[in-house]
């Protein structure tokens, strides 16, 4: 179920009458300070908050069951700790991080980074996710667009996609199918 842009008057009651929601996502002002108040029911699975929630992480941890979670604005060290918490969260997309802030969570085995600015924290990645799988950094944002993949060789097997990465330190260090690259880079005089 997707909410998108619902007055400020809205009630989200209902939410609590719906046992059934697996996947929310919320792209409207909440009336709450913290998602703790939020009335949805615990068998979340998959939970997307834009930055205009306007409200805090603070009890994301309610929902156990959440296997993705999508959000675009940083969390502070208290909520990285309640997304550490998270059991079965497999899979985090996040934009406008602090990765120095983040606790490990070594469930997660897909994620998705979109820096908005040239520190692309990879090297703090390995320590945070040690079982990641897949690896997405959509580089469009992130000015200059050079990218340093060397740190990401201390995990075994990842796959990794780079976007919009126009130069990509590192390469040398990965087997030719490990890293996808969109757009594939021309060759000169092409």
């Amino acid at each position: 179920m997707g909410l998108l842009r619902f007055p400020d008057e809205a009630s989200f009651d209902a939410l609590a009458f719906l046992p059934e929601l697996t996947d929310l996502s919320l792209c409207t002002r909440l009336p709450w300070e913290s998602l703790e108040d939020m009335p949805a029911p615990p068998g979340l699975t998959a939970l997307r908050l834009v930055r205009t929630i306007d409200a805090s992480l603070e009890g994301i941890s309610k929902w156990q069951l959440l296997e993705t979670l999508i959000i675009n604005s940083g969390p502070t060290p208290a909520e990285w700790r309640e997304i550490s918490s998270l059991p079965n969260l497999t899979d985090l997309v996040i934009s406008e991080f602090d990765l120095a802030q983040a606790t490990p969570l070594p469930n997660v085995t897909h994620l998705q980074l979109s820096p908005i600015d040239a520190d692309t924290q990879l090297h703090l990645v390995p320590d945070i996710f040690p079982n990641l799988k897949n690896l997405i950094v959509h580089c469009r944002n992130a000015l200059p667009d050079i990218i340093d993949v060397t740190p990401l060789t201390q995990i075994e097997g990842m796959r990794i996609s780079l976007q919009y990465a126009n130069s990509v330190i590192g390469l040398e260090e990965f087997d030719a199918d490990a890293i996808h690259r969109y757009p594939r880079p021309r060759a000169t005089g092409a």
